[in-house]
């Protein structure tokens, strides 16, 4: 939890604080900020602030909070605070007097660890607006924490088409050398075979062009972790247009696994059951502009005419865009892409 909080302070930019939700019964801040020129990191848990001097001077500046993301009120703050409490080795340190941050550097931000936990697994933006981020840094320091979670955990990626998902996913796996294995959702397309029989070839992308059941199923059975068992998952191949069984090996020593797929977050009929699988949920955007001309470029790299291209991310992929963006609200983070 210590870790958790530590990035949120670094992925939330100007932030030197972090507090845990109201109503957990652990309390706990982490800090990492400067006071006079000189950086002060750590942490304490279950402060106790101690009553202050009669002679206390208060000091005016802006403050923020990441759950409610762009609001600042000016508010009186003492210029030191003496705080008693614990590590986390439960050994407690002698009473510390530090003086408030700076303003800029002191926008206190309450952590969606506690948020996402108490709300259940798999309801991360239940309780809390979404991280904004930018840049990789932070994500790849972020995706590390979970894989040395102890468990293993499922990190899910959403998002609408052509807005990086993959891209994304694809590089945290890279840089996580050799910690975390890639699942596409895509490997649980229906063959075309079957789309063309239920007449739904024409939508193809669409949810109920998907085998959710066998989805779900999967993501089940990665979170259970079986020692000695490696569990195999399906791939998409672009070039058939098919999905192809038994494709990646998720060894049982993998303590990270990435699912990346459009409706993650979709929360409408067995769709639903994906979230609470999921032990944190990102969401990524581009503007729209980028992201259809990616898409369009696509189409026509595997196949299509551009006027077939086109038509078809104008109807079908526009269509599921507009689905995917309502479940944007649900994700722990919204990751910037570019």
């Amino acid at each position: 939890m210590i870790d958790d909080m530590f990035l949120t302070v670094y992925v939330a930019e100007g932030a030197g604080l972090a507090a845990n939700q109201a109503d957990v019964d652990l309390r706990l801040f982490v800090r990492d900020c400067d006071d006079d020129g000189a950086w002060h990191v750590g942490h304490i848990l279950n402060p106790v602030v101690d009553e202050p001097v009669s002679s206390r001077r208060l000091q005016d500046a802006g403050e923020g909070c990441l759950s409610v993301p762009g609001p600042r009120h000016d508010l009186g703050r003492e210029d030191h605070t003496v705080v008693r409490g614990y590590d986390k080795d439960a050994n407690p340190p002698s009473p510390r007097r530090r003086r408030v941050p700076r303003p800029e550097t002191r926008a206190a931000r309450m952590s969606p660890w506690a948020a996402g936990r108490t709300a259940g697994r798999g309801s991360p933006g239940a309780t809390m607006a979404p991280m904004d981020v930018d840049g990789l840094a932070p994500l790849v320091e972020r995706a590390r924490g979970l894989a040395r979670d102890g468990r293993r955990l499922v990190l899910g990626i959403a998002g609408p088409p052509g807005a990086g998902k993959s891209t994304l996913a694809a590089e945290l796996v890279a840089r996580l050398d050799g910690a975390a294995v890639l699942v596409p959702m895509d490997g649980f397309h229906l063959a075309q075979a079957e789309l063309e029989r239920l007449g739904r070839a024409g939508r193809k992308g669409a949810p109920d062009t998907f085998d959710i059941a066998g989805y779900t199923a999967l993501l089940t059975r990665l979170r259970a972790a079986e020692p000695g068992v490696t569990v195999y998952a399906p791939a998409f191949d672009r070039d058939l247009e098919e999905p192809v069984a038994g494709a990646i090996p998720v060894p049982p020593d993998i303590p990270l696994v990435i699912t990346e797929g459009n409706y993650l977050l979709h929360d409408e009929g067995p769709w639903a059951a994906v979230l609470p699988l999921l032990d944190e949920a990102w969401y990524t955007d581009l503007d729209d502009r980028t992201r259809v001309a990616r898409l369009v470029a696509r189409h026509i790299r595997f196949g299509k005419t551009p006027a077939h291209a086109e038509r078809w991310v104008a109807g079908s992929d526009e269509a599921n865009a507009r689905l995917v963006a309502r479940g944007r609200a649900r994700a722990r983070l919204v990751v910037h892409m570019t």
